[in-house]
């Protein structure tokens, strides 16, 4: 941490990595527990939501194979499709991971990330409205 800011670097994207003889100091104002109801690292608001996500049946497969968050339960299954509970805080990550799915997911709560996630296909809709 240098000026008092904390750094997040993709491993993909560290090059020229030198090992040092300096030691690692934990920050006191960092806590580990912070990050458990994260879907990310980027700790912007620690409010923990109850996040549902209504999956289509076949992705509803994957995302029970590979959980979003620790928290995730399924609360109902059918033949078209499958709805996930996480209780975590909502954060850029989760919101970027539900858009990688379009539409074969709908988030049905909490609200703020409802009108999140639509504002933001509404923008893509926008840009093939000229063709």
């Amino acid at each position: 941490m240098r000026d008092g800011k904390r750094r997040v670097y993709g491993l993909d994207r560290i090059h020229d990595l030198r090992v040092s003889n300096e030691s690692f100091r934990k920050q006191p104002h960092i806590h580990i527990e912070d990050y458990s109801k994260m879907v990310g690292v980027h700790v912007t608001d620690t409010t923990i939501h109850r996040v549902q996500l209504r999956f289509s049946r076949l992705l509803g497969h994957y995302i029970r194979s590979l959980p979003i968050h620790a928290s995730q339960t399924l609360l109902q299954e059918d033949d078209i499709h499958m709805t996930f509970e996480l209780e975590c805080a909502l954060s850029y990550e989760l919101f970027k991971l539900i858009m990688k799915y379009g539409a074969e997911v709908q988030v049905l709560s909490p609200q703020s990330l409802v009108d999140w996630v639509r504002e933001e296909h509404e923008k893509s809709v926008r840009l093939y409205d000229n063709d």
